[in-house]
């Protein structure tokens, strides 16, 4: 027979349970039916030497990407730039107008000093910034002193 503390720890035990029933139901009602995820195909392990080079951008003397002309695609390739960082640089260039110079990407959340000087060489700031007046170079490019 169980003492009367030892019937209320349980019963606090089963409440806590209950709860937390409770609120999982609730997140999956507020949620709404979800669908099964689809079957991605497992990808095999390659090893890093029978890898392609990675392709250069068309446009781009020497490799460099223009950061007044790339789409998210191109500035994916640059090192440590995934599609999400390549997204906001699209977005903060549109929001001001275009680059003058490489180191505005500093205005652009999630990209740092460091991951700057690291994207520097393969950068290139060409023309005229779109949307915005007056007369530049036709080219400038950037690289490391």
């Amino acid at each position: 027979m169980l003492s009367r503390r030892e019937v209320r720890a349980v019963a606090g035990l089963i409440v806590l349970v209950l709860i937390g029933c409770l609120w999982d139901l609730w997140t999956l009602w507020r949620l709404g039916p979800v669908a099964p995820p689809d079957r991605a195909p497992v990808r095999e392990r390659v090893p890093h030497d029978s890898l392609p080079a990675p392709s250069v951008p068309p446009h781009a003397p020497g490799g460099r990407i223009d950061l007044n002309r790339a789409d998210a695609a191109e500035l994916d390739r640059l090192p440590g730039i995934g599609p999400v960082l390549a997204s906001r640089i699209v977005a903060y260039r549109s929001q001001i107008g275009g680059f003058h110079s490489p180191d505005e990407l500093l205005g652009v959340r999630g990209i740092g000093p460091r991951l700057l000087e690291r994207i520097l060489p393969d950068l290139l700031v060409e023309g005229r910034p779109t949307g915005s007046p007056g007369t530049r170079s036709d080219s400038v490019q950037f690289a490391r002193p």
